[in-house]
């Protein structure tokens, strides 16, 4: 095992490959498109360093530093707890190795505690109950939302009620009739054309609700959060989103992240003086959009009580801390 600081170069490609295609992770929020942005827009004095053993598929990134009476280590992902910093097939071995090696070079502050976090219930970790031999006690839990795309956008909405499918139809006719028109995104593009893709979401969020009030991402942090991650996104072609327009004029956005065959779904607004409900408006098209690329899953986020209405899926994770 070894202990390195993390590098562009070196672990990008490795950190993307290591988190897809585990059914006990959240495989976008566990991976470098989701942590990279998240150190570079809210880095607070510590380093991003990676653990692997020569030889071996399972990767663990932290966020490390030192604190007073010893080290913090905590997943890229410790904010919204949705991201898991071990990953790999066999996380039982990973965690195997860390602990050793932990053991063997102790903290020089102190005490290490470590934050594990992002373990949903097929999680094998949770099987054996990890945190019981450690001394280790669970915190808060994250749930994030998932609609299946299966049978296309008919599929969709067989599987939702008939007031939703009344409303929703009713929403979107008159947008038509608005005169709003859909321009999606590109997939793929240069950075400069991601960085004017976002001044123009920038501009409708300043003009909503959320931007209005303050809460918008084209203030502080959350700026620099996805000033980051999209231009990442569309450098290797994972980028999906849309515009709503009316008369060459910018109405609405949404965006989100395309990890293998599910859409992450990131973010959407619209101006503060619209009244038909852009929102829904938004979603529809889409999923309608990726029902046309084969799309299989709609990952809508964090729990809100508003997305219950577009998800099936309730997925809780789990987090755990322990000192060693």
């Amino acid at each position: 095992m070894r202990r390195v600081p993390y590098s562009e170069e070196t672990h990008f490609q490795l950190w993307s490959d290591c988190s897809r295609g585990h059914r006990w992770l959240d495989n976008y929020c566990s991976s470098p498109y989701w942590g990279v942005p998240l150190d570079k827009a809210f880095h607070s004095g510590g380093e991003l360093v990676c653990y692997r053993a020569p030889g071996e598929a399972n990767l663990a990134v932290f966020y490390e530093r030192e604190v007073q009476g010893g080290t913090l280590l905590v997943p890229p992902d410790a904010f919204w707890l949705l991201g898991s910093p071990l990953l790999g097939p066999d996380p039982r071995a990973q965690l195997g190795e860390l602990l050793r090696f932990w053991s063997a070079h102790p903290s020089p502050q102190g005490i290490r505690q470590v934050l594990i976090s992002g373990l949903y219930p097929d999680h094998p970790l949770l099987d054996v109950r990890f945190w019981e031999p450690l001394g280790g006690w669970e915190i808060e839990t994250s749930q994030r939302m998932v609609a299946s795309l299966e049978g296309g956008v008919d599929g969709f909405m067989s599987r939702r009620s008939k007031n939703f499918r009344s409303r929703l139809r009713r929403t979107i006719k008159a947008a038509t009739a608005s005169g709003l028109e859909v321009e999606p995104m590109p997939v793929s593009c240069s950075a400069a054309e991601a960085n004017a893709i976002l001044e123009r979401v920038f501009e409708i969020e300043s003009r909503s609700w959320k931007g209005l009030s303050g809460q918008g991402i084209d203030q502080g942090n959350m700026r620099e959060f996805y000033r980051c991650m999209v231009p990442l996104l569309a450098s290797k072609g994972r980028l999906r989103g849309l515009f709503l327009t009316r008369d060459g004029s910018d109405k609405a956005y949404l965006f989100g992240g395309l990890f293998d065959d599910c859409f992450r779904g990131l973010q959407f607004s619209f101006l503060n003086t619209e009244t038909i409900g852009l929102g829904n408006v938004c979603q529809f098209h889409m999923l309608s959009l990726l029902c046309q690329e084969g799309c299989k899953d709609y990952d809508l986020g964090q729990g809100m009580d508003y997305k219950k209405r577009w998800s099936e899926s309730h997925i809780v994770s789990r987090s755990f801390v322990f000192q060693v």
